[in-house]
């Protein structure tokens, strides 16, 4: 055991907080799970786009349709396709001031979802820095009213075209917060006991401290951080760029673990708690040694079947989250889809009722599937 004493400096606040990571202890094991009933390590390095999708005509208006060829049939299909930039016309011409200076955001390189109640939140990297990002709200109820390219159309010809009515009241309900410093931005997730987002930052990683930041969900901003460390076998991990919370509260992430014996890496699942105190605590769980593919994108939580989901680029596995903490888990408890797509998956999020959202890029769009266990 041991303990972190820090000081926090966001958005001008000072906070104190101490951070500590409990290890395992000498009596505890972790689990290991040999999953050598799982379909083949899918492989994606070159990444397709939509057939509809290009820079040039980004509008799209027919529903992309993405199917299971391993496993149960599932079918996730085009629910929203989301804004690959935002044209603003804030800025005046000086040779013209009836006419504004196109001011280009760029929001394709979207990395996380997440959803609480009726609304969803993308987390995006502003363009080219992928050091700096920003979180945008969108309400689904208003949403569901209009064709699935609305928002594509909204972010391509706000104030240049009349086809959209920026100054609709339902689309005031889109909230865009700011930039902050964040890392990869695979870890937006939405935890139900504190009411608040959270994810890490993973912009670097001195000292093997992982970043957990707290964010408000009002004003899209960093309110808290707090810091932990993890030692698996008798080495401490940095890393940890994925996160997902359970309905009790407690947060989980993952990391690739390679080895001689597995070149293509195991899975270490942790499992930790953050107390109002600033305490957390944190401890290895699990080592699957089947991972679904390349890179986890993302883990996911159903809390419908209280499930957790690995995410990667074409394949997802789901394992009952009672059994992975009671250390029961075995190979028959997984469950396997692998998918006829080579597109890259950013995310994964489920609403009040389990159905799953999938969040894709090039171009960047959100998914449903309503019989996905």
């Amino acid at each position: 055991m041991f303990i972190i004493v820090g000081i926090l400096l966001i958005i001008g606040l000072v906070h104190s907080y101490f951070a500590i990571s409990l290890n395992l202890s000498e009596n505890e094991s972790i689990l290991i799970v040999d999953n050598n009933n799982a379909p083949p390590f899918v492989y994606l390095h070159n990444f397709s786009k939509s057939l509809g999708f290009s820079n040039d005509n980004p509008i799209e208006k027919q529903a992309n349709i993405i199917k299971t060829n391993h496993s149960t049939k599932y079918t996730f299909i085009t629910k929203y396709f989301l804004p690959d930039r935002w044209n603003n016309l804030d800025l005046k011409s000086s040779t013209n001031p009836n006419r504004g200076i196109n001011k280009t955001q760029y929001w394709y390189n979207c990395q996380s979802i997440c959803i609480d109640k009726n609304s969803f939140y993308i987390f995006s990297s502003s363009g080219y820095n992928r050091n700096l990002g920003f979180i945008v709200k969108y309400d689904m109820n208003v949403l569901d009213k209009y064709p699935i390219e609305t928002l594509r159309e909204l972010g391509l010809y706000s104030n240049l075209s009349k086809s959209i009515d920026t100054n609709n009241k339902d689309f005031k309900s889109i909230k865009i917060g700011e930039n902050f410093l964040y890392g990869h931005g695979q870890s937006l997730t939405y935890d139900k006991k504190t009411d608040s987002l959270w994810m890490i930052n993973d912009t670097d990683f001195k000292g093997n401290e992982t970043k957990v930041l707290q964010i408000n969900k009002n004003t899209l901003k960093p309110i808290k951080e707090h810091k932990f460390k993890v030692k698996y076998l008798n080495r401490y991990l940095n890393g940890f760029n994925t996160l997902a919370f359970d309905e009790d509260g407690f947060f989980y992430s993952e990391k690739i673990i390679k080895s001689k014996n597995n070149p293509k890496g195991d899975t270490l699942i942790i499992r930790g708690k953050i107390h109002e105190s600033g305490i957390v605590e944190v401890k290895p769980m699990a080592l699957i040694k089947n991972r679904p593919g390349t890179i986890i994108q993302s883990i996911a939580i159903n809390q419908k079947n209280n499930k957790l989901y690995l995410v990667s680029d074409g394949a997802i596995y789901s394992l009952p989250l009672d059994k992975l903490n009671d250390k029961t888990l075995r190979k028959e408890d997984f469950r396997y889809s692998t998918f006829n797509s080579e597109r890259e998956f950013e995310g994964l999020s489920f609403d009040g009722n389990g159905i799953a959202y999938l969040l894709i890029i090039r171009g960047p769009e959100v998914l449903v599937s309503s019989n996905f266990n």
